[in-house]
């Protein structure tokens, strides 16, 4: 594998990892899912972990010389935001 499909492929799953923040950041404040008070601070808490990943694969790219890429994956906001969660983890795997 060539350095510059290394770079894309990192890319590829920073933009995931962009997408995941978004998607968590979104539930934490879902009036339908924060029944439960811990809830949105066990999100918030999933959304800063998914950040960190998001740091690790910025650094990555850029130490072995690529041009780190900023934009997210596209994030529906629409009414079933926990179906969408669902299909991005889904394609994910």
């Amino acid at each position: 594998m060539e350095l510059e499909e290394i770079v894309v492929a990192l890319n590829r799953n920073l933009e995931k990892e962009y997408a995941s923040v978004f998607l968590y950041i979104q539930f934490s404040g879902d009036s339908r899912i924060s029944k439960d008070p811990e809830l949105p601070r066990i999100i918030s808490a999933l959304a800063e972990d998914e950040m960190g990943h998001a740091e690790k694969l910025a650094d990555t790219i850029a130490e072995i010389g690529g041009a780190v890429h900023m934009t997210p994956r596209a994030v529906r906001q629409e009414e079933d935001a926990q179906g969408e969660h669902a299909m991005y983890h889904e394609s994910r795997r």
